[in-house]
């Protein structure tokens, strides 16, 4: 039943108002306010016209008897084209349904689920411990909040429930770790040691320019231009363990995703793709030792090669800067496990490899003195905001304030001139090729 209650102006008469605000029944059931103007017969006849509209939406009628499980086979497969999502990303939506999402949720209606059914299923992702591990990380639960809560605001778009009940439950807190270096004389040992280790050249690169570890294995001796001293990083490698044809057919993801796949034994498979980022495809300066360096294992490289040929071996021809010793791709988690020895070689404390990443931003933004748009250029980040974000409490406070402004600023501009360019894409839409173009 409507409501009407007088909202009047200064310049209305106390015992005439013109401004009314109007409480109607929302589709959903959830109360709606608006302001109307006109005299109150007319405020109740619209408001009669509107509720009886709001009866007649679809998410009035009779609520949707799909369950969790089968409406989350049906939306990743178009969420993902739609988006463009890579397979990594992908498979970590699956990992996240299959482990956490659908054994607690999968059978229930959409229409069932309950802000508090919500809530008392996130408070135990963050408190219960699982198979592997006493309790999930806080950074977890809050990725996996974020995508049956993508799944839930698509189905209020659709029609299929009135409202996101996740809405009404707090959002996880997931706290952003400070980015830790190494030390001059941390990074001292580790080249020391790398002189002495097969893929020593593959670490001094990313501690010198701050490369992914998947811009790295992915770099091509085409991308390194020893005459002119630059490197350019054009694409990135992934690793997955689920096949790529299944990530890219709708039908077979789809039954991924649901938990209803036939098992297969678990296999890493490499995917190369584009950057990061528009921003992470870049070339910056090659240093004169990081060159020499190169121009060492472009020469050892070459030697493993024709001892493999003679050996009878077959050698794999990928043009990539960083393979073993028949020339195919580097294994990731191989990398890895020489890193901690060359780590543990050293003396130097584990750490990550992209903590090599956090050390060329640090020895860029502090000891060089670049200014946080040079950092994000040589990072490949999408803007200098992101670099500030996560690598201002490396500056002193005041240079750190200092650049948290201009950052600010520059995100701001960008953003008048995206605002800018879209209209003027909408009046000159492009053309369509000729017949003849290819």
């Amino acid at each position: 039943m409507a409501s009407i209650v007088p909202y009047p102006r200064k310049d209305d008469r106390p015992d005439r108002p013109t401004r009314w605000k109007v409480y109607v029944n929302g589709p959903g059931g959830k109360r709606q306010c608006r302001a109307f103007r006109g005299t109150k017969r007319e405020a109740q006849h619209w408001a009669e016209e509107q509720e009886a509209a709001n009866r007649a939406h679809p998410a009035a009628q009779a609520p949707s008897s799909q369950t969790l499980r089968e409406y989350l086979a049906e939306w990743l497969p178009s969420h993902a084209a739609r988006r463009g999502i890579r397979p990594r990303t992908i498979e970590g939506y699956a990992y996240f349904a299959q482990h956490y999402i659908l054994p607690a949720l999968g059978d229930m209606h959409l229409c069932d689920l309950t802000p508090v059914i919500l809530d008392e299923w996130l408070r135990r992702l963050q408190t219960e411990p699982t198979p592997t591990r006493e309790r999930l990380a806080p950074a977890t639960v809050a990725r996996i909040h974020q995508v049956l809560n993508a799944a839930l605001k698509a189905a209020t778009q659709t029609d299929r429930i009135p409202a996101n009940p996740l809405d009404r439950v707090a959002k996880p807190v997931a706290k952003r770790k400070e980015a830790a270096a190494f030390t001059p004389e941390e990074c001292e040992r580790i080249r020391v040691e790398a002189g002495l280790r097969r893929l020593g050249p593959l670490f001094v690169l990313c501690l010198d320019l701050g490369l992914r570890m998947g811009e790295a294995l992915a770099l091509r001796w085409g991308d390194v231009d020893f005459e002119r001293g630059t490197l350019a990083v054009q694409q990135g490698v992934v690793e997955v363990r689920t096949d790529p044809a299944v990530l890219a057919d709708p039908k077979r993801l789809a039954a991924l995703w649901a938990g209803t796949a036939p098992e297969e034994k678990p296999q890493q498979r490499r995917i190369y793709q584009g950057t990061k980022t528009a921003a992470g495809k870049r070339a910056w300066p090659l240093p004169p030792t990081t060159a020499s360096t190169l121009r060492v294992w472009c020469e050892r490289q070459t030697v493993e090669l024709d001892f493999a040929r003679r050996e009878g071996t077959t050698v794999r021809n990928t043009g990539l800067v960083f393979t073993t010793h028949a020339g195919s791709p580097l294994s990731a988690r191989n990398v890895t496990r020489d890193w901690y020895a060359l780590l543990d070689a050293a003396g130097v404390p584990r750490r990550k490899p992209h903590t090599t990443r956090h050390t060329a931003a640090s020895r860029a933004l502090v000891d060089a003195g670049l200014s946080p748009v040079e950092t994000a250029a040589m990072l490949g980040h999408a803007s200098p905001a992101v670099t500030m974000q996560v690598y201002a409490h490396m500056l002193d406070p005041s240079r750190a304030a200092a650049g948290a402004k201009v950052s600010a600023a520059l995100e701001r501009e960008a953003e008048r001139a995206r605002a800018k360019k879209a209209p003027d894409a909408a009046m000159n839409p492009p053309h369509a090729p000729d017949s003849h173009t290819r």
